[in-house]
């Protein structure tokens, strides 16, 4: 018996979903886009590539303070209500969903992978949620309150990451400027004082507005002298690998599925649809 697959009946699409999914995409793109023009350091920090005086300026801060992060955390909510919608309605229809479930993800995780590796895009999001959505399926028809304290615990977890992270970061960059001052000082160094700063210098982790913008000049001239697919690939080649190295300890990855089980919980409530 063949199936003919046709468009959900407008009286069963739930409008509050999809404005909410249709703001969240369209506000992604307000950040996305400064991406697709310049550097993609220059979304977080614009005054590495341009585009950071006058109303360029008071722009950036409209988007950092209510859209960045905000949008993609909105956007996590709804496919963790997505997950529990599939799941409620296999339920009511009394069929089995796993296998529904790990088709969809594993195909997104693949065009995720596709989009990375064939149209160079290393900050393509669908790889992680496919991914994810792999992991913390099984979660969904857990109890609400367990989803809750679940995604909360991951999201402290996430922040006590990044709070640890940052002072390590900060700890390096006042060994490391220790090291500089002495240099302009007139002061020499020993080899391994001097080895250990260069290597700083030319890590990611090194900051400076002067730094930040070296390396996206060289980015662009690189970009600019790829004449073919095959070397432009080379040039994103770190980029992609990083994005497809999967580690779930990665807090990015928590902080997605903390926010995939709360969307559950936001859905069954009725708060995402208006009820």
């Amino acid at each position: 018996m063949s199936t003919t697959l046709t468009p959900t009946p407008a009286q069963d699409r739930m409008l509050e979903l999809d404005m909410l999914r249709g703001l969240a995409v369209l506000g992604i793109l307000t950040i996305n886009i400064i991406g697709f023009a310049a550097p993609v350091g220059a979304i977080y920090n614009p005054a590495i590539y341009g585009g950071h005086e006058g109303l360029d300026r008071l722009i950036f801060y409209i988007q950092d303070a209510f859209f960045d992060g905000r949008m993609r955390g909105l956007l996590c909510l709804l496919f963790g209500a997505g997950l529990a919608m599939m799941i409620e309605r296999a339920e009511r229809l009394n069929k089995r969903c796993a296998w529904s479930l790990h088709r969809r993800y594993v195909w997104l995780a693949i065009f995720g992978a596709v989009h990375i590796l064939v149209l160079q895009m290393p900050g393509d999001i669908l790889y992680q949620y496919g991914i994810v959505a792999l992991l913390v399926w099984g979660f969904a028809r857990a109890s609400s309150r367990r989803l809750v304290i679940a995604g909360v615990a991951l999201l402290v977890v996430v922040s006590l990451l990044q709070v640890l992270d940052t002072r390590s970061d900060h700890g390096e960059y006042r060994e490391m400027t220790a090291l500089q001052n002495l240099l302009d000082q007139g002061q020499a160094l020993d080899a391994d004082q001097q080895e250990t700063l260069d290597d700083w210098l030319n890590s990611t982790a090194a900051p400076g507005l002067d730094i930040e913008r070296q390396r996206a000049n060289e980015f662009v001239d690189e970009v600019q002298a790829a004449d073919s697919w095959i070397k432009t690939h080379g040039v994103f080649r770190d980029q992609m690998v990083e994005t497809l190295s999967f580690t779930f300890a990665d807090y990015y990855r928590l902080s997605i599925a903390a926010t995939f089980l709360l969307g559950v919980v936001l859905y069954r409530s009725g708060f995402l649809t208006g009820q």
